[in-house]
């Protein structure tokens, strides 16, 4: 069985493949009253090392892996009118264990790089929503996300991401983006540590 340290040393053992240890306060030393996953000073005799990662905003410092077969500009800066450098809400629930990453979009209202559960470093986030775009724009699509989150340092993480938009209506599309498309890029996050946290 996989184990989880809590940031004061104390054991525990989750059950079956998901691990995932939840702590009130600001356990981090990182103010945001967030939980942990993992110790970076845990090392177990049967797994990896295991990370902490709390609540928090995390920038995108880079993209790899990128097919944009949507035109969304996951690889161009904010500058140029894209996300590199761009800060995301992270947010890990107490009770569920639930991690959810992004702004809230759509309807139903979803974290838009996905929800979902972490365990040994590694954790699946998923989406699906319709979404109706701000007055005077009339479009309207269904998105999907599923996002590979991975741990790759404290506070530090990869996520692959792959969104599709389909059932596109009265949307201004780029040249070559048909009513269906999807994009699928790998982005590499650390925590934002700006006063602000981020936009």
């Amino acid at each position: 069985m996989n184990k989880l340290m809590r940031k004061n040393g104390a054991l525990v053992a989750a059950g079956a493949a998901m691990l995932l240890l939840g702590a009130c306060g600001d356990t981090d030393g990182s103010g945001d009253g967030g939980v942990i996953i993992g110790d970076s000073a845990a090392s177990t005799a049967d797994g990896p090392k295991l990370y902490v990662l709390s609540s928090g905003s995390f920038k995108v410092l880079s993209a790899s892996m990128v097919t944009d077969g949507c035109m969304i500009g996951v690889d161009k800066t904010l500058a140029e009118g894209g996300v590199i450098g761009a800060s995301f809400p992270l947010t890990l629930d107490n009770t569920t264990g639930d991690v959810s990453l992004g702004n809230l979009q759509g309807n139903p209202l979803v974290p838009s790089l996905g929800k979902g559960k972490i365990g040994a470093n590694m954790g699946t986030l998923m989406m699906e929503t319709d979404i109706t775009a701000e007055a005077p724009s009339m479009c309207k699509l269904h998105r999907k996300v599923t996002s590979i989150l991975t741990l790759t340092a404290d506070q530090k993480f990869t996520l692959a991401v792959t969104r599709t938009d389909s059932m596109r209506m009265m949307c201004s599309v780029p040249a070559g983006v048909g009513e269906s498309c999807t994009s699928t890029y790998t982005w590499t996050f650390d925590r934002d540590t700006t006063p602000d946290g981020g936009s």
